[in-house]
């Protein structure tokens, strides 16, 4: 099966339009194609890491979803694929991502299906675990497991903290009051490798309700929120003491589009959109652990016809900012920027190496490596790789 391309072509051609115009210096470095996604392997790859053996393995999202291993040179292995049972997807669907564990298994969240499909919400999720070689997979949390879902429902993303404990938060489940009563305001959890579960926040109506966790070098977590009362988002901090606070609401006119990252100064970095109910743009935004120091770094637009998507942003060995923009220049871009904003270089995709890139990371090799929602040889996506002259990271 191939998907159609008709959203690429219908698209008009804007011009790269930003805080500035610099023009990059030199060619821009060549994306290589390591896998095309081809329906029965994945399907919308959304998440890749760099395994401590020096592998990648990511999630794919759309039909069931699967968790795959991919070798610098491109070799490519489907570990496990999500299967329904009789129509139902009991071992997990839609799953978000994967990391490795201090045990050396991948972990990850399954944003939907799982062994308690029905119980208080329709598609709980489960958290699963599976070894670097596609062998013992294992569901080790089933959302709504607790009576009326107190544990959580639907999880948005697992990552590692210092401690060897796993971290994330769940959109839905939890508390059914006020405004939440028929999905539930979330909870943020833990879990160590045994599967001890436990909930250490849960989010009532009108109060904070948490999204994609990020670790910081301080202690705390940070994450983008929902506010009350009208639940326009901005960032959160969550302190080791499980203290849950505000430090920073957006303007009306901005709308958070990537989980934050933490740069060598400390900053906190994400993308965000510029009014996303109209033609729009994204934006790269800085602020401090504080809730200070707020300011929009630099802006690309968003084009007609393709679906927004999320973005990346990274601090690579350079210094300086790596991002992912899913709809610039027809099929997506990846460009960095200064710390202070200044345009570096923009590398655009073509289509047949992909289409709407999303994620991206820096290998200890110092390539950039990277996923696409679609786009490549059968249009399900890719995973590329980015040869940009930089440095290993140290």
């Amino acid at each position: 099966m191939r998907k159609s391309n008709v959203s690429g072509w219908l698209c008009f051609v804007v011009l790269f339009v930003g805080l500035s115009l610099n023009v990059p210096v030199g060619a821009a470095p060549t994306i290589t194609d390591l896998h095309s996604f081809q329906y029965a392997d994945g399907t919308d790859p959304n998440s890749l890491i760099e395994g401590s053996d020096g592998n990648f393995y990511g999630t794919t999202y759309w039909n069931g979803g699967s968790v795959f291993k991919i070798t610098p040179a491109g070799n490519f292995t489907l570990l496990y694929r999500f299967l329904p049972t009789n129509g139902k997807f009991l071992q997990g669907d839609y799953p978000v991502n994967v990391v490795e564990g201090p045990d050396g298994f991948l972990y990850g969240a399954a944003s939907s299906g799982g062994p308690n499909l029905g119980v208080g919400v329709a598609e709980p999720g489960n958290l699963f675990k599976v070894s670097k070689s596609g062998t013992g997979f294992q569901i080790v949390h089933a959302f709504c497991s607790a009576p009326s879902c107190s544990d959580g429902a639907e999880p948005t993303n697992l990552i590692l903290g210092s401690d060897g404990y796993f971290y994330g938060t769940t959109s839905g489940g939890g508390s059914f009051q006020g405004g939440c009563q028929y999905y539930g305001c979330g909870v943020m959890f833990r879990i160590s490798t045994d599967g001890t579960y436990t909930v250490l926040y849960t989010a009532q109506a009108g109060q904070i309700r948490l999204g994609g966790l990020m670790a910081a070098t301080d202690g705390n977590f940070y994450a983008t929120c929902s506010l009350a009362p009208a639940g326009h988002p901005g960032v959160c901090k969550v302190t080791p003491s499980l203290q849950v606070s505000s430090i920073f609401q957006f303007p009306s006119t901005l709308w958070p589009a990537s989980i934050l990252t933490q740069g060598s100064n400390g900053l906190l970095y994400g993308s965000a959109l510029v009014n996303p109910n109209s033609n729009s743009f994204q934006t790269i935004y800085q602020l401090s652990p504080s809730g200070g120091s707020f300011e929009q770094l630099f802006q690309t637009p968003i084009q007609c016809c393709v679906k927004i998507g999320y973005s990346r942003v990274i601090q690579a060995s350079d210094g300086n900012l790596w991002i992912t923009n899913p709809n610039a220049q027809l099929w997506g871009t990846v460009y960095s920027i200064t710390p202070a904003g200044t345009l570096l270089r923009t590398i655009a995709f073509s289509g047949t190496n992909g289409h709407s890139p999303h994620y991206l990371i820096q290998a200890s090799s110092g390539l950039l490596y990277g996923a696409t929602y679609s786009g490549g040889s059968y249009n399900y996506g890719t995973v590329f790789s980015i040869d940009a002259g930089l440095p290993p990271p140290k």
